[in-house]
């Protein structure tokens, strides 16, 4: 493309991939603007200029109530060299040594079972020969930098509440509907307000795997699209830290894996010295077992996840974590070509979508 450096840069969608794209874009370009659906409003008592470890928990008790889905949790980020890289050529050094502050090395896998005995036993299996490591990250705290980081950037601007309707790649224009503030608005409006029309040099999508930015593309380019739904889905737990020393159950330098078939629940470690869990499992068997008694629950544990319940998660806390943690769908997606000309590209989920195993 020949833009210039004032052209603006219009990015659909506010999460990581998003919010690193606008940080790339506010070296070569003057005017880059971020368009995010849902609100991302940051907790006033957190440290400035950047989070710290002790700065948040992945206790929801302690989440604020109607916090923004930015903030909650969900599968941790597992961090390469190559996510490290992205962020170091982002330019913002102060930004990734924060990062790396709330991050936790594993080494590699400890694959946990049961020996023909009957004893717990697990197994280390090392990432890589050269000594490299994966790194677990909270959500939180990479979104949180990364919000602090574009607010101090003066030549890029983050609109909340928006929501991409309709692009024209030709005239290079959006159209964005303006959501209400529930948050903050005293009377819901009876006429909401007419769609924002937003001319671009520039459009990146990064508004993940359901993307209007890259349905919108589709209109102007042949595109092959591949959609696939697993016959997986995933249920979040937690592992809470020891209740007398507020420290770990687990070794923490460590992915913990117990495979278990066509199951598997996997423990990433987390800053608050608890591990946060997901368990993966045909849909059909988490159906059955939501409408099943606790102790078919605990059974199912024991059989597969030997060592995790009672042992790691207590049995009142497993109940109420499984029936109350909502059981979501793993979705893949596959497209070719990622952009339109030097109009438009697509990133991210919104381009590519990998089930996390």
């Amino acid at each position: 493309t020949t833009m210039t450096a004032d052209g603006k840069i219009v990015i659909v969608g506010g999460g990581p991939v998003g919010s690193l794209a606008a940080l790339y874009a506010s070296h070569y370009h003057d005017n880059v603007e971020v368009y995010e659906f849902v609100a991302f409003v940051l907790p006033k008592e957190l440290s400035y200029p950047y989070i710290q470890p002790t700065d948040f928990s992945l206790d929801e008790r302690q989440n604020p109530a109607g916090a923004s889905p930015l903030l909650q949790k969900s599968i941790n980020f597992t961090l390469s060299e190559r996510g490290i890289r992205a962020l170091e050529k982002s330019g913002r050094t102060d930004l990734l040594r924060a990062i790396m502050r709330t991050a936790i090395p594993m080494h590699g896998r400890m694959v946990h079972g049961r020996s023909v005995s009957g004893k717990l036993q697990e197994t280390f299996h090392q990432y890589d020969v050269h000594g490299n490591s994966l790194y677990s990250l909270d959500r939180k705290a990479l979104n949180i930098a990364l919000r602090q980081e574009l607010d101090a950037t003066p030549n890029v601007k983050m609109f909340f509440h928006h929501k991409l309707i309709r692009a024209d790649m030709n005239t290079r224009k959006v159209w964005f509907e303006q959501r209400e503030d529930s948050s903050t608005s005293t009377s819901p409006s009876t006429t909401p307000p007419p769609p924002k029309e937003v001319p671009f040099d520039f459009l990146i999508g990064a508004d993940g795997a359901h993307s209007t930015t890259r349905q919108q593309i589709m209109r102007y380019t042949p595109l092959d699209y591949q959609q696939q739904y697993a016959d997986t889905v995933w249920c979040e737990l937690r592992i809470p830290p020891t209740e007398k020393t507020n420290s770990f159950r687990l070794r923490p330098n460590y992915l913990h894996i117990w495979p278990g078939g066509e199951y598997m629940f996997c423990a990433f470690p987390c800053p608050d010295q608890s591990f946060n869990c997901i368990l993966f499992a045909p849909a059909s068997r988490l159906d059955a077992l939501k409408s099943s008694p606790p102790a078919t629950l605990f059974d199912f544990f024991d059989t597969h996840f030997p060592g995790v319940c009672p042992d790691l998660i207590s049995q009142s806390s497993l109940s109420q974590q499984f029936y109350q943690s909502p059981h979501l769908p793993l979705i893949g997606i596959k497209c070719s070509p990622h952009h339109l000309g030097s109009a438009a590209v697509i990133i991210g989920d919104a381009a590519h979508a990998m089930f996390p195993f």
